[in-house]
């Protein structure tokens, strides 16, 4: 593929994206790159001319001390596409990326199970919201990254004595979730979490660590994890290719439980 205008990257994390630039300039593809410091735009004016956007910023830039760079980003990413550019990982689908409320939302739309939550902008308010939930549960903060600022009570008692002493983390955005704790049938197995694209896939991003919990099913596996998901309109579906494929077909394109699975989702 030849561009004739260039790929804007926006991206914070100043190693993540060394490969992707080294491949871009192997390729000769042109494409300009906006590093979240000291990024500033004049919503008044045009953007540039490029050919597409890809946004990278990370929810977990508030550990590397860019937490006003992720709000900043929902405005940039709303006046690129208010200027008809095509971003991936747009505005939506970032909204979604940096709440986890708006994620256990979608679950929900798209019939898929996920643990009981409650949402909450006050500390002192998590004993009653945790009233409805079984415990042991768990307290993260809406916006995190790679399981930051996640804490496991067993009772409400433990609860109770940690928001007395006001030793949960608020996060980014002051909104806490309550949430319950699915403890696997059998020793946790290690499994890839995913990630959303507006309109496009979701591809498996990282193994989670052991303690990290997940929705119970056979042999101790998260049930997303069991099957290629398709969410077509709405209703979840196995992919009938994935369900036909016979052996001969499964070697040759390497498929196997080790091996990452896509899941097309339409936001």
């Amino acid at each position: 593929m030849s561009f004739t205008r260039p790929l804007l990257i926006f991206y914070e994390h100043p190693d993540w994206f060394r490969p992707l630039f080294a491949e871009l300039d192997r390729r000769g593809t042109p494409y300009l790159r906006v590093h979240a410091d000291g990024h500033a735009f004049d919503p008044a004016r045009q953007p540039a001319l490029v050919s597409a956007a890809f946004n990278r910023m990370s929810p977990s830039a508030w550990r590397r001390g860019r937490g006003g760079a992720i709000f900043a980003t929902h405005d940039y990413l709303a006046w690129l596409e208010s200027h008809g550019i095509d971003v991936f990982n747009g505005s939506d689908a970032f909204r979604i990326e940096t709440s986890k409320a708006s994620q256990i939302g979608l679950l929900s739309r798209l019939g898929i199970r996920a643990p009981r939550t409650n949402v909450v902008s006050d500390i002192d308010a998590l004993p009653q919201a945790a009233e409805t939930l079984a415990f042991p549960i768990v307290v993260k903060p809406n916006i995190g990254g790679s399981g930051a600022g996640i804490v496991r009570f067993e009772s409400p008692l433990d609860l109770s004595k940690a928001v007395r002493e006001k030793t949960i983390a608020t996060g980014l955005d002051g909104v806490l979730l309550a949430q319950e704790y699915h403890q696997p049938p059998h020793p946790p197995r290690r499994h890839r979490g995913f990630q959303s694209v507006s309109g496009g896939c979701m591809q498996d991003r990282r193994w989670a660590r052991p303690h990290q919990h997940r929705l119970p099913g056979r042999r101790g596996e998260c049930r997303l994890e069991r099957r290629a998901v398709y969410a077509v309109g709405g209703i979840d579906r196995r992919s009938r290719a994935h369900r036909n494929r016979g052996a001969d077909r499964r070697r040759r394109n390497r498929i196997s439980r080790k091996q990452p699975r896509w899941r097309c989702v339409f936001l």
